[in-house]
């Protein structure tokens, strides 16, 4: 019993601040940029008759155009990530 109260505890807020959100300007950025992504390589896809579109191509544009600042979303990271995953699964 003594454990479910402290978890419970844990779940409280302690009144701490939240870090600012993201500007309205960075977020339609982002909206934009993975649209026009997403467009592009379902449009080359269509195209070229060749399945371009992965799984992963969602996340990634999360992680490229919301957070470019982080470690995972750096090209080489990205591109080491689409090159060596499929040659993993293959």
């Amino acid at each position: 019993m003594e454990l479910n109260l402290s978890l419970l505890k844990k779940l409280k807020s302690d009144k701490a601040e939240l870090l600012p959100g993201p500007t309205l300007k960075s977020v339609a950025m982002a909206w934009l940029g993975a649209f026009l992504a997403i467009a592009l390589i379902a449009t080359l896809s269509d195209a070229l008759t060749v399945s371009l579109v992965l799984g992963s191509l969602g996340a990634t544009c999360v992680l490229a155009f919301g957070f470019p600042e982080v470690a995972f979303s750096q090209p080489r990271n990205v591109i080491a990530g689409h090159v060596i995953s499929p040659m993993t699964g293959l």
